[in-house]
């Protein structure tokens, strides 16, 4: 009876050394894994353009599983937001090339690695008046990595202030060009555009009404975030 007694303390103590070694091995070679969709996930990093942490998500078998991972990037929104500096430059009224100074900021939903929708405004300063333009955006980002390029259009109105001499009134605006985002830390990036803006506006005199067009090449660096 004893020994049987014995025998049994003996394999239960060997079960348990077992157990914690196997324990400690697992607490060691895990330490960087996380759960996603009841899965073993890996290497959590921050997508550059994307505000979530992106998983690399592995099977039971240790195999990758990219359906859930495309899953986790496609079904979540994020908040993004813009601010830049640029300039504008083309005919004038008195058909001369100036240069016009702008500022904006755009705010809105990241969907994806790959698209972004949002609203923004601005302030432009015109030689004989000040534009304020309410527009929404939208662009598209062809690269997921640190450097990529980058599509955008706005569609909006402008309205005025700080009128000088004939009456100025604003109109419909649309802004379409192309840039790159380079990511300078985690979520983070400088984005560089250019493209083409055409402003609609009226200029109202004491005996007559013009509609005028703005052709404008504009340029801006921003910070995304």
């Amino acid at each position: 009876m004893k020994s049987i007694f014995s025998l049994i303390i003996v394999v239960l103590l060997t079960c348990s050394i077992s157990a914690q070694d196997n324990i400690a091995q697992n607490e060691s070679a895990n330490k960087n894994i996380f759960t996603v969709n009841n899965l073993v996930a890996t290497h959590k990093e921050a997508s550059p353009i994307y505000k979530r942490q992106t998983y690399h998500v592995i099977n039971a078998d240790n195999t990758p599983n990219l359906d859930s991972i495309n899953n986790e990037r496609n079904n979540k929104r994020s908040y993004f937001g813009i601010v830049s500096l640029g300039l504008m430059s083309g005919p004038m009224i008195d058909g001369s090339a100036k240069s016009i100074f702008s500022i904006k900021t755009i705010h809105g939903l990241q969907e994806n690695d790959y698209l972004a929708i949002g609203v923004g405004f601005g302030v432009e300063r015109y030689p004989n008046i000040t534009m304020i333009p309410t527009f929404f955006d939208i662009r598209t980002y062809f690269l997921s990595g640190d450097v990529g390029p980058l599509i955008f259009l706005d569609v909006g109105y402008s309205s005025t202030a700080d009128k000088k001499g004939d009456i100025q009134s604003g109109g419909m605006m649309l802004h379409l060009g192309t840039g790159l985002r380079v990511s300078i830390y985690n979520t983070i990036s400088i984005v560089v555009d250019i493209g083409y803006k055409n402003q609609k506006t009226e200029v109202i005199s004491p005996y007559t009404t013009s509609n005028l067009t703005y052709d404008l090449f504009t340029t801006s660096i921003g910070v995304a975030f």
